[in-house]
C-alpha cells in the first residue's frame, strides 16, 4: 500500500488532516483527544496498514 491510498483511509473514516510534520500527516478526530500520525513518503510502497488501523480504532499514537 503507498502513501496516498494509506491517506484515504482516515479521511474516509472521518478523521481530518490537522497539520503536516516533516514526512507524517497528522489526523485528528472530533470525538477522540488523539492525533494519529501517517507516514506520507510520496508512491513509495510497503506501508503497514495494520498499525494504522490499530491506531484509528483506538485514537492512541
Amino acid at each position: 500500500m503507498n502513501a496516498k491510498e494509506l491517506i484515504k483511509i482516515p479521511e474516509q473514516n472521518g478523521w481530518k488532516e490537522a497539520r503536516c510534520r516533516g514526512s507524517h500527516r497528522i489526523f485528528k478526530h472530533p470525538q477522540m483527544p488523539q492525533a494519529i500520525p501517517v507516514p506520507y513518503h510520496g508512491r513509495k510502497e510497503g506501508y503497514s496498514f495494520r498499525d494504522i488501523e490499530q491506531n484509528l480504532k483506538t485514537g492512541r499514537t
